[in-house]
């Protein structure tokens, strides 16, 4: 069986153009500045995620991928696409870069 791999798996996962727009989708809304904790805007997102909710030994474990989980029962509210939690996880196991 021949596998391959598109141009955009090969390529690493960009927090600023495809991590931060899922947190402006579905996350500001309550967690924006003065709001519910952590602030997820633009700016603010990354030193409020990094490295209090990420689990770079154990990715799946992280608390902003798995608690807005589409199989979440945590968290209530809105939750990611499938297509979403995917970038998020991949970015983690990547490192969870700030890029």
């Amino acid at each position: 069986e021949i596998y391959t791999l598109s141009l955009h798996d090969a390529l690493p996962i960009c927090y600023a153009t495809q991590v931060q727009p899922i947190f402006d989708n579905k996350c500001v809304s309550c967690h924006d500045t003065g709001g519910t904790a952590p602030d997820l805007t633009t700016g603010k997102s990354y030193n409020q995620v990094v490295p209090g909710h990420v689990n770079l030994s154990t990715p799946a474990e992280s608390e902003i991928y798995y608690f807005p989980a589409p199989t979440s029962t945590v968290h209530t509210w809105k939750k990611y696409s499938s297509s979403e939690a995917k970038i998020v996880l991949t970015w983690i196991e990547e490192g969870a870069k700030n890029n």
